[in-house]
């Protein structure tokens, strides 16, 4: 079952069961149709309406609230598949990303004195992974090569 979201004319009217086809106005105690007989058709149109008709200062509140709502929430926009699907992809070694959590790791190890084989412990690279998915935990090796400078 889906999740909606809640109409702001909810406020302003109430059900005795979500399956009632048709809800209370909270002013007027009107009965007002919810559109449908079967709680797959309902909607709020003839809410709205009946606020509109009955009454205007409720339903210029409503409408207010409503554009809030809108405003509030941007210009979202779902993201297209193949964004979403890019999301999975790995970083490159080179990329910014990559780059900063490696730096990132390397100071852990040299300011907390850990030995370069943490990299390689599950426990670690478990976490690393959940933190960010997308993030290839580079080898001791490539540390020692590429980034952290060994006294000698």
């Amino acid at each position: 079952q889906r999740k909606r979201a809640m109409s702001a004319v909810w406020q302003y009217f109430s059900l005795k069961s979500e399956k009632d086809s048709v809800a209370q106005c909270n002013t007027c105690h009107a009965q007002v149709s919810r559109g449908g007989t079967e709680p797959g058709k309902f909607n709020t149109s003839n809410l709205i309406a009946h606020l509109k008709q009955h009454h205007k200062t409720l339903h210029e509140d409503f409408r207010k609230t409503t554009e809030l709502k809108k405003q509030s929430s941007g210009n979202f926009k779902q993201p297209t598949l193949p964004k979403t699907l890019a999301k999975r992809d790995k970083f490159p070694r080179d990329s910014k990303k990559a780059l900063t959590l490696t730096e990132k790791i390397c100071q852990f190890i040299v300011l907390d004195d850990q030995p370069l084989s943490v990299v390689s412990n599950i426990g670690f690279k478990r976490l690393i992974e959940h933190l960010e998915p997308r993030y290839v935990m580079p080898s001791r090796h490539y540390i020692v090569d590429k980034t952290i400078e060994l006294e000698e």
